[in-house]
């Protein structure tokens, strides 16, 4: 025999037992695989709970993107319509700015005559003001006296009434 059938020869007799250990130690790392002992089912479990939770978190989303993107009442549609109110009166308060530039540049041209004319004017408000505060003073004594004759005349009725009322039950009036 040549010396490769020899060694060919040892090999096959020591592959039995070398086999036979390289077959056991698969065997083991395969048993001791975490993923084959149950691993597998508690990874599947723990998807599923991040599935559940991202269906949450989805909805949570949504949510959230309706009330931003809301074209009616969402965030950046009230931000808009702010943003345009506040266009429109900052412009009202340009124009209105102007229109008081214009009429301080007309009442400061304003001549000696008109000036004259405001204190005549002030004069006959101050006027009207007295005679209106003598109107109220006039009219409050009016009341007065109108609350006093109303009461004078509700009590001689109330006198009148009951004079009568004691004549009828005392029988010296009667009804035919």
């Amino acid at each position: 025999m040549s010396e490769r059938s020899k060694s060919r020869v040892r090999q096959s007799r020591a592959q039995p037992e070398s086999l036979e250990k390289l077959f056991k130690s698969l065997e083991e790392k395969v048993l001791n695989i975490p993923i084959l002992n149950g691993g597998f089912e508690s990874l599947m479990f723990k998807v599923d709970k991040i599935e559940e939770s991202m269906s949450g978190v989805n909805e949570k989303i949504d949510k959230i993107h309706v009330a931003v993107y809301d074209p009616d009442q969402g965030l950046f549609a009230r931000v808009k319509s702010t943003e345009t109110k506040t266009i429109e009166n900052i412009t009202l308060v340009k124009n209105d700015v102007d229109h008081l530039r214009t009429a301080h540049e007309t009442h400061v041209n304003v001549d000696q005559d008109a000036a004259t004319d405001m204190k005549l004017y002030n004069e006959i408000v101050d006027r009207h003001q007295r005679d209106l505060e003598r109107v109220m003073i006039w009219r409050d004594r009016i009341n007065s006296i109108l609350k006093w004759l109303l009461v004078t005349l509700a009590s001689g009725f109330l006198a009148l009434t009951g004079k009568l009322l004691y004549e009828f039950i005392a029988g010296r009036i009667q009804f035919n």
